[in-house]
């Protein structure tokens, strides 16, 4: 993929310097905001789940989560519209976002997403220790207080 990318018959976008060109001048993207339009624009006019793009801006830290996501499309796309008049960023319902090219949107396509078994695992380590914790907590309450009437 080439630095300089045509998004629309309007706006192009320069990976190299960060920044999208329009009618209305450029504007500078974040680094995130550039990762962003270049993991859409390797699969241009597809969806892209919002897990994927967890996983490839923030290494899958879900902490970080969807809100971050969606603030980080927001901006990605209010700098589009200021600088192209166009919109580049499409949201698929339940799915993920698109990249909406120079030639369209392309019909959405049923996107498969993993079974999330490893935040399923995680919970389930959490509260099989919770249990645990609370059954040992209690578990002494209840010798203390055994060995408080018995006198031993």
């Amino acid at each position: 993929m080439s630095d300089k990318q045509v998004l629309s018959a309007n706006c192009e976008f320069d990976a190299a310097r960060r920044v999208i060109r329009g009618r209305q001048g450029e504007t500078e993207l974040s680094p995130l905001a550039c990762r962003l339009l270049q993991a859409l624009l390797r699969q241009p006019g597809s969806t892209v789940s919002r897990e994927d793009l967890i996983n490839e801006l923030w290494a899958g830290n879900y902490l970080v989560g969807e809100p971050a996501l969606n603030r980080l499309v927001s901006e990605t796309r209010r700098a589009a519209r200021d600088i192209c008049d166009t919109p580049l960023i499409e949201t698929v319902q339940k799915n993920g976002y698109r990249l909406i090219t120079a030639a369209g949107p392309v019909p959405a396509s049923p996107v498969h997403r993993p079974a999330p078994w490893g935040r399923i695992a995680l919970a389930l380590g959490a509260a099989i220790v919770l249990v645990v914790l609370i059954y040992l907590t209690l578990d002494s309450a209840m010798g203390v207080i055994w060995s408080m009437r018995t006198g031993y």
